[in-house]
């Protein structure tokens, strides 16, 4: 009696604990492939080794690999590569109507951005201060050529150092 209280007392928990151990690591590598598999099709849009291009990817790792994408804010740019590398018909419906939400969302926030970026333009500028956009605004037009692939949060802007108490007088 005493040997069965030991053992589960003592070995069925380790062996719980190896299971799960198991499965972190299993999802941990699981992640690492989807993450792989997320950046070369973004990087390249859909071009590269055919064995390892999304179309041989499980629906699980597909569900995973828009997840991080989501999660990264690379939804817009994984609909693009999926669309231009001719992968898009192939991935499940629910999975490109969340990218095309997301895409088009995306889109949204930042027109609403670009308006009130020529809003704070035009207030500053009858005050003859010049104002010049960084990162995200900049970037999403300049880098990626399509203001609907990069979501922002916020919009940073220069202005000169001695005018900043100035523009901030105008702007609020």
């Amino acid at each position: 009696a005493i040997t069965i209280a030991l053992v589960f007392l003592l070995f069925r928990p380790q062996q719980q604990k190896a299971k799960q151990h198991r499965a972190m690591i299993d999802a941990v590598k699981r992640n690492e492939l989807c993450a792989r598999w997320l950046l070369q099709l973004v990087g390249r849009s859909g071009k590269g080794d055919p064995a390892s291009r999304p179309v041989d990817l499980s629906r699980e790792e597909r569900d995973a690999t828009v997840a991080l994408a989501v999660r990264h804010g690379l939804a817009p740019l994984l609909h693009r590569a999926l669309q231009s590398s001719g992968e898009w018909g192939r991935w499940p419906d629910h999975l490109t109507r969340l990218l095309d939400e997301q895409r088009q969302a995306t889109a949204l926030a930042n027109l609403q951005r670009y308006g009130e970026f020529r809003r704070i333009t035009r207030v500053l500028g009858d005050l003859g201060i010049p104002v010049m956009a960084l990162k995200g605004l900049h970037l999403a037009e300049r880098a990626y050529g399509d203001i609907s692939l990069r979501p922002m949060s916020d919009m940073d802007i220069l202005v000169p150092r001695n005018r900043i108490r100035e523009a901030i007088g105008a702007l609020y």
